[in-house]
């Protein structure tokens, strides 16, 4: 559910971006050069090792190339990749819904701008836009932010897919329980991936893991 739901933004994104991408049950794949912190393709299907190492294989060429290895179960290392980051899935459906106080969603451009701005100051080093104003017309995606005296001080990205809506791009003190009760508006599961020091807060809050992914890049 969580790796559809990541496919889904994957479309999305390439879409906003104007980036070619073809997407069937095994794989999407980015057929440009993707956005900012994504990748060329997202696996799907566990079972299908065979057929995704023979795709990979078609993007020796392609510097930077990057794939999430969904389920944590190629070896690309032969295909001259490595493992960039390990990650685990999350999943949760018990959370109260409500909107904290202090949380709105961004409906404005200038608004998602200074909250681009705001989730940059977390440590993206990119300065291309990552989060251009079409966005703000589309039905699955809503950007939250929390206001605060100097301006956005927590966010969150939410996506919609069909049977789960998908959580990402967290920031600020304490923002996890907070969206985690916005999202759980929607009346489907949330789900989501986080790595490292991040895993303690997503327990915490109250979400199970529910498995491995990795991201494999040449660099």
């Amino acid at each position: 559910m969580a790796a559809h739901n990541n496919a889904d933004w994957y479309a999305m994104m390439a879409t906003t971006h104007d980036v070619p991408f073809q997407r069937d049950h095994t794989a999407i794949e980015l057929l440009g050069d993707p956005p900012p912190y994504h990748g060329h393709m997202v696996t799907l299907d566990p079972t299908k090792v065979e057929t995704l190492t023979s795709r990979v294989a078609a993007y020796r060429a392609t510097p930077g190339f990057a794939i999430k290895d969904s389920f944590a179960n190629l070896d690309l290392a032969p295909l001259g990749l490595s493992v960039a980051f390990a990650a685990q899935w999350f999943w949760a459906d018990h959370f109260d819904p409500d909107t904290p106080d202090g949380w709105q969603q961004i409906t404005q451009p200038a608004a998602l701008l200074d909250w681009e701005d705001a989730w940059k100051a977390g440590g993206s080093p990119s300065h291309q836009r990552q989060f251009p104003d079409r966005l703000l017309r589309r039905d699955d995606i809503a950007f939250w932010g929390r206001i605060g005296g100097a301006g956005w001080t927590a966010g969150a990205v939410l996506n919609m897919s069909a049977d789960a809506i998908g959580l990402s791009n967290v920031f600020g003190t304490a923002a996890l329980p907070d969206i985690a009760q916005i999202a759980a508006r929607s009346g489907k599961p949330i789900v989501g991936y986080a790595q490292g020091d991040h895993l303690g807060d997503v327990r915490q809050a109250g979400f199970t893991l529910t498995g491995p992914l990795q991201v494999w890049c040449r660099t």
